[in-house]
């Protein structure tokens, strides 16, 4: 068994509004230095040794991504 683990992300220059609005939260609470925030969404994945990144890739295109908006990082381990 192996671990996969797919990072899905806002595309540069989307507006995303839940990260601006947690941004200015953080700045508020008194945190300072954060330059910028973004929320993302992570899967970890348990999988066996004959599923492929290729078949990986797929899924996060076609069901944990939304390709015009998200991008997404696969990490095999």
């Amino acid at each position: 068994m192996r671990k996969a683990t797919i990072i899905v992300r806002p595309k540069a220059g989307i507006l995303d509004p839940q990260s601006q609005t947690i941004e200015r939260q953080v700045q508020q609470s008194g945190v300072h230095g954060v330059q910028s925030l973004h929320l993302g969404k992570i899967f970890e994945l348990v999988i066996g040794d004959d599923v492929t990144e290729s078949a990986l890739t797929a899924l996060a295109q076609d069901l944990l991504a939304n390709p015009v908006m998200e991008d997404f990082e696969i990490t095999l381990s």
